[in-house]
């Protein structure tokens, strides 16, 4: 390893500022690849991940780059580029779009299986022959896990994860089949930006808040505190971690589609009920679902659940459901309702299929129970972030408290609202889960101020309006 390679850091960071150059002697220069010096680590929001996709576009305003920019090293900091028009998370084939205040969405057609979609993405990506690790490790998906012992999709902790591929390259022998600590750790980078441990609690949102799909604590913290150490005797840098956000950054709330606390059919383009009575006497029809009782409601949808609703009609009570909920006196009205449930559907681009009659099963709903477990853990987990925070003496960066719209100061004054209620101000892209280019360059300067604090630097920050309004007319 190179040594005195983080005391020389101060002296460069003014020379890249001044968009000079940096170096150090010939013989002290022993790395067999040349980063830019500063390397994240983590998930679908280090990675650029933006309205259920991937692009280009979005790449170049992730927080990292962006921080990477007022480093003065963008230059040099790699990511794996994908190409426009990108690719959408499946079932999306590319990513969602926002046209005229609604939301859409171009579904892939049918199953694909992992070899067909790689087929789709491979063109796109513009630097996958890079002859050494990408400055961007962050990869839509990981676990905690992950980051120690992932190689490939074949043993990534979310079964076929393909982006472990995409980010890795193992396929190339040169890279030596390794992880993403093993490939940050050959960088020898000067500062790391790690934020990790998200998906060890959003899988169980994502599968209707499933207590099974929530890493153990114990283990969470067992492995949390291997990858810190190794980072420190692997590296000489900086590590800048950040914490959990809370439960409005995992899944953003669909309380849109709730009527009287009952999940009603709704327009998915705009997240609106159909009111299938009038303005005085409005009519909402109840979404079928499983779960769900007067003592433990349902209390929210995400829309990673929202394609069989799409595509197959999930959920829409069929003629003897409306009978059954008392909407209906008869089959003859029954059927007269049901026509117009269907008018309405078509309307709203929802196909009435054979999943017409079938509930929401339990994995695509939450429960009030349910998204209490999941506010305990992110509890739990963030104690043990911040006590290893401490015990490593690693600055850590208070995303939770940032990301929290009960908190003064919350989202450095801007919007954590759904984009369809605000899109001049919110800091959420379209899915509702990732960050838009506000909410990156917001989370950018909150890393920057505390690298500042730490390393007694001058960095300058991003100013948030040159960001908003991504989303706006």
């Amino acid at each position: 390893m190179r040594k005195g390679f983080s005391l020389l850091f101060p002296i460069c960071i003014l020379a890249l500022l001044s968009f000079s150059t940096c170096s150090t002697t010939k013989e002290d220069d022993t790395r067999l690849y040349e980063g830019s010096g500063l390397v994240a680590i983590g998930d679908s929001i280090t990675m650029g991940i933006q309205d259920m996709g991937l692009v280009k576009d979005y790449q170049l305003k992730n927080f990292p780059y962006l921080i990477a920019e007022q480093l003065g090293i963008a230059e040099a900091f790699e990511q794996p580029y994908v190409s426009p028009p990108g690719f959408g998370s499946p079932p999306f084939e590319t990513p969602l779009k926002y046209e005229n205040g609604r939301i859409i969405a171009n579904y892939i057609e049918g199953e694909i299986d992992r070899a067909a979609l790689l087929q789709q993405i491979l063109p796109l990506l513009e630097n996958i022959s890079l002859e050494r690790p990408y400055d961007n490790l962050g990869v839509g998906g990981a676990w905690l896990h992950d980051i120690r012992h992932t190689t490939s999709y074949e043993n990534s902790v979310s079964p076929d994860n393909f982006l472990f591929d995409f980010v890795l390259r193992n396929f190339n022998p040169d890279f030596g089949n390794t992880t993403v600590l093993e490939q940050a750790i050959e960088l020898e980078p000067t500062i790391i930006l790690l934020w990790i441990g998200n998906n060890d609690i959003l899988r169980a949102v994502l599968e209707g808040g499933d207590p099974s799909q929530i890493t153990d604590a114990t283990e969470f913290r067992n492995e949390f505190t291997v990858l810190l150490s190794e980072l420190r005797a692997g590296t000489e840098a900086s590590i800048f971690m950040a914490n959990i956000p809370g439960y409005l950054a995992f899944i953003h709330i669909l309380d849109h589609i709730f009527q009287n606390n009952v999940p009603v059919l709704f327009d998915y383009e705009t997240m609106q009920p159909i009111n299938f009575g009038d303005e005085e006497v409005p009519l909402y029809i109840p979404l079928l679902t499983i779960e769900g009782s007067e003592s433990d409601p349902v209390k929210y949808f995400n829309l990673y659940n929202i394609a069989g609703y799409i595509k197959e009609g999930l959920g829409i009570p069929a003629q003897q459901d409306l009978i059954e909920m008392g909407l209906v006196a008869d089959e003859s009205e029954a059927e007269i309702l049901f026509n117009a449930i269907q008018a309405a559907m078509d309307a709203a681009g929802v196909t009435m299929g054979t999943g017409v009659g079938n509930p929401f099963t339990e994995n695509l709903t939450i429960t009030e129970s349910e998204y209490d477990d999941i506010k305990i853990a992110v509890e739990v987990f963030n104690g043990i972030i911040q006590d290893l925070s401490s015990q490593f003496e690693i600055p850590l960066v208070d995303i939770n408290y940032l990301w929290n719209p009960e908190n003064e100061g919350a989202f450095s004054g801007y919007s954590g609202a759904f984009v369809l209620d605000d899109p001049e101000n919110t800091v959420f892209s379209l899915d509702g889960v990732h960050p838009n280019n506000l909410g990156h360059a917001i989370i950018a300067n909150a890393f920057i101020d505390k690298i500042n604090e730490e390393l007694q630097l001058g960095i300058p920050k991003l100013n948030p309006e040159n960001f908003k309004g991504q989303y706006a007319p």
